[in-house]
């Protein structure tokens, strides 16, 4: 037998778990963490790390006008340091 306030009741529960049972959109973040700078003494001090002698990365560094490099800017330097013309 049908009661007149058990029905919306029923129909409630049923919206509730349809709408409950529903995937929520992934939401998580990617960070991006800005490339470590090095100064130009602690690029020199790891020049076996790029393959180089010192005097190597020394002579990279003073072409380049920056006071503090990324690992992938120091190599880029020292490739053209050492493809230059002489």
């Amino acid at each position: 037998m049908y009661c007149g306030r058990l029905l919306p009741a029923v129909i409630l529960i049923w919206r509730w778990d349809s709408l409950s049972k529903k995937k929520e959109p992934d939401r998580t973040m990617t960070v991006q963490h800005p490339e470590a700078r090095y100064s130009h003494s602690e690029l020199i001090d790891a020049a076996f790390s790029f393959g180089v002698k010192p005097e190597v990365v020394a002579g990279a560094l003073k072409m380049v006008a920056k006071d503090c490099m990324t690992k992938a800017e120091a190599k880029e330097a020292i490739k053209k340091f050492l493809e230059r013309k002489v």
